[in-house]
């Protein structure tokens, strides 16, 4: 960690006389950087510590170096706004640099104790998802590896998936329940503490603002954009879980009870697939990965095979050696996969308790992903080294897994054998790909748009748990499989949602994923349906995607997607194109059947009008 005496020297380094500067932003920028990069080595080695070791000692080391960071940056935000006048400066980079400079969120607050009491809450939060464990059968299973989360892949009772989703609940969003009201409230505090610097009057301005200011209307448009197709997928679905478990299991709103559906969270339905394919064609090669003894690393080196084929980097020699890629022995560590970049020459992890599966071979992809796009852009100025936006930095290893995924590709690696191409083999493979892609987009969609509402007011305390239910019957189609109550918060069964992480970038990477992969089987000039393009071994595609990569946040993301799309909007065409013939499929086998399900009204309007109500009479407030 940085020294005290350390972080006093870097800010008096900045507070070099105007004089000094005033011609000079860029050198300003280059001894700022060198500071900054010495702060982040020192919080991300905290975090990484603690992430893979989660004890007390080191949540407090954790803290004390991200308050010594923010605490950085909001003098150097004071020091550069004292010297320079941004709006006078005429070279677009440099402007660009101090812009995102500035743009520090509760970081601007000037209250160290409620920083630290933010600071110490997710933790807090975080540490209860991370540990927390059901009592099955005698024994503590945790979430993962091979605990909760396989029983919700695996299990086809009834009963036995609705108290492994009731537990969890219990023993994870329930607990800290308290703790996140206390984290909204003391965040909205420090945005507003700092409102003079960043402009923001809830922390849900300062989540969305790295995507520019139409980001709710752009993601309610491209919801609505898929919902149509995923309506006549909800309802097959529905219609398959009723033939498995039983009409009576079902409420005749026409929701389908959250615990069906192969995953705790209903965000992606691909473990069901047994359930719901038309035929027994199936391309999962877990039995394959598992019967050939594949290890943990032997996936990552398939990954990595696939980044090398495009004429794209390989890991480094430390990230082989500093991984974590399966669970620790006998530590309580998050398992929640990451990846990590130390800003240190060649130092990139990725931390993950791998299971044997061909979910995880893409989560290992998604994960690689993040580590290409540190390497490519690990020249720019630290302040850049960021994705164009953080939907792009999760789309890029998802892009390469859609190639990864088809029949012909995991052929070619001798994962997949007696693969003949059928129309039925590419409903099967569509199919298993919306049990994934398309039937997270509501979920995602939810997941920030949920929070928005709770940072601005619009949701009070008193109906948390209410609300998140009345959105997920509106977006998604899904009911609780067991009554819930305000006692109950379920959101907070998510990690990205105890461990406070926003969420849409999730949402714009499964659209953009689609774009970037039509874009880039151009470029390896493939010709035939989208779902069947395979770009391994092109390297026109690979320079293609490496050019963006490189660029980091140094462009708006609008120019970075032009960049590989020749469009600068984002736009489900491309996924909607992937996914037409199995729309065809679906429209024909599902003509006479009633595709929508209803949801109660009473309680969104009776919330609206409480809060329009609040938003008129504040300002006539006198006390």
């Amino acid at each position: 960690m940085i020294s005290a005496k350390g972080l006093v020297l870097a800010l008096l380094l900045l507070g070099l006389s105007g004089q000094t500067y005033a011609l000079q932003p860029e050198k300003w920028l280059e001894e700022f950087s060198e500071s900054l990069r010495k702060l982040y080595q020192s919080s991300i080695k905290t975090m990484w510590d603690y992430e893979t070791d989660l004890t007390d000692a080191n949540q407090e080391k954790m803290v004390e170096a991200e308050l010594q960071l923010m605490d950085f940056q909001k003098r150097a935000v004071e020091n550069a706004t004292k010297l320079f006048n941004i709006s006078d400066i005429t070279n677009a980079t440099t402007k660009r640099a101090f812009v995102f400079i500035t743009n520090i969120g509760t970081s601007a607050s000037t209250d160290t104790k409620k920083l630290e009491k933010i600071a110490n809450i997710v933790a807090s939060m975080g540490k209860v998802y991370s540990s927390a464990k059901v009592k099955l059968n005698n024994k503590d299973v945790p979430l993962q590896p091979y605990g909760l989360t396989s029983i919700m892949a695996k299990s086809r009772d009834y009963m036995e998936l609705q108290n492994v989703w009731k537990s969890w609940r219990d023993v994870s969003g329930k607990v800290i329940r308290k703790d996140f009201i206390d984290w909204i409230k003391l965040s909205n505090e420090a945005i507003k503490d700092g409102k003079s610097i960043s402009g923001y009057d809830d922390l849900g301005q300062f989540w969305r603002s790295v995507y520019g200011p139409d980001l709710k209307k752009d993601v309610e448009k491209l919801l609505k954009q898929i919902m149509p197709l995923y309506k006549l997928f909800h309802a097959y679905v529905r219609r398959k879980l009723k033939a498995k478990y039983g009409q009576e299991h079902f409420p005749s709103s026409g929701t389908i009870p959250a615990h069906l559906l192969g995953n705790m969270w209903a965000q992606e339905w691909n473990n069901i697939k047994d359930i719901v394919l038309p035929t027994n064609l199936s391309f999962d090669v877990t039995d394959t990965l598992q019967q050939r003894n594949y290890t943990a690393e032997q996936m990552f080196k398939l990954s990595e095979g696939f980044f090398k084929s495009l004429g794209l980097k390989a890991m480094t020699k430390t990230f082989w050696e500093k991984s974590i890629l399966t669970k620790i022995p006998d530590k309580t560590m998050v398992c929640h996969a990451s990846a990590w970049d130390f800003f240190k020459k060649d130092d990139y992890r990725i931390k993950m308790c791998t299971e044997i599966t061909m979910e995880d071979l893409i989560v290992i992809h998604h994960e690689m992903g993040h580590i290409q796009y540190y390497q490519q852009y690990a020249d720019q100025p630290i302040y850049f080294r960021e994705g164009a936006n953080p939907g792009f930095h999760e789309a890029v290893g998802d892009t390469l897994a859609l190639s990864v995924s088809t029949p012909e590709h995991l052929k070619k690696i001798g994962l997949l054998k007696n693969f003949i191409q059928s129309k039925e083999s590419s409903i099967n493979f569509l199919m298993m790909g919306a049990l994934e892609k398309l039937v997270f987009l509501p979920y995602s969609y939810i997941v920030d748009t949920y929070r928005w509402k709770l940072f601005s007011g619009e949701i009070p305390v008193s109906e948390y748990n209410e609300a998140w239910w009345d959105m997920r019957c509106q977006y998604q189609g899904l009911s609780a499989p067991v009554s819930r109550t305000e006692e109950d918060f379920d959101p907070g069964s998510k990690m990205h949602i105890a461990n406070a992480i926003p969420y849409i970038r999730y949402f714009v990477s499964h659209i953009i994923q689609f774009q970037f992969h039509e874009a880039l089987c151009k470029a390896a000039h493939f010709t035939g349906e989208l779902h069947k393009c395979d770009i391994y071994n092109s390297t026109e595609a690979g320079e293609k995607m490496e050019a963006m990569l490189k660029l980091g946040s140094s462009l708006p993301w609008p120019e970075a997607l032009h960049q590989v799309t020749g469009s600068s909007k984002i736009d489900a065409t491309p996924m909607l194109n992937y996914f037409k013939p199995l729309e065809d499929w679906l429209k024909n086998e599902m003509k006479n059947e009633d595709i929508n399900w209803k949801c109660p009204k009473k309680s969104q309007i009776s919330r609206m009008i409480s809060y329009l109500t609040k938003e008129l009479l504040d300002p006539l407030s006198l006390g």
